[in-house]
């Protein structure tokens, strides 16, 4: 789930260490992932459908909590950026 301004989104995503499939709104998408350091990482979608999906999204994460993370994100060309939480639902690895 991510909250976005004063929007609740329920993306469901796996992140792995080079990519992340995401579900929006009856889509799956799955993206590459590209760490820059502990705290940012640039998403590029894997098969764009349209000029805008080819964009790429620069997402940096600034708090950490036990629930989840506060992030901001925003297209890699564009000075724009927004800021929403995403709250850890599971944990996919097996204890």
């Amino acid at each position: 789930m991510a909250i976005t301004d004063s929007d609740t989104l329920i993306s469901i995503f796996e992140r792995h260490e080079d990519y992340e499939i995401d579900r929006f709104q009856n889509q799956v998408d799955t993206s590459s992932v590209r760490w820059i350091n502990d705290c940012e990482m640039i998403l590029r979608n894997k098969n764009p459908k349209n000029n805008q999906e080819k964009e790429a999204i620069h997402i940096k994460i600034l708090e950490t909590d036990v629930n989840g993370y506060r992030f901001e994100y925003g297209y890699l060309s564009e000075p724009i950026k927004m800021r929403g939480y995403a709250k850890k639902i599971r944990s996919l690895e097996k204890s």
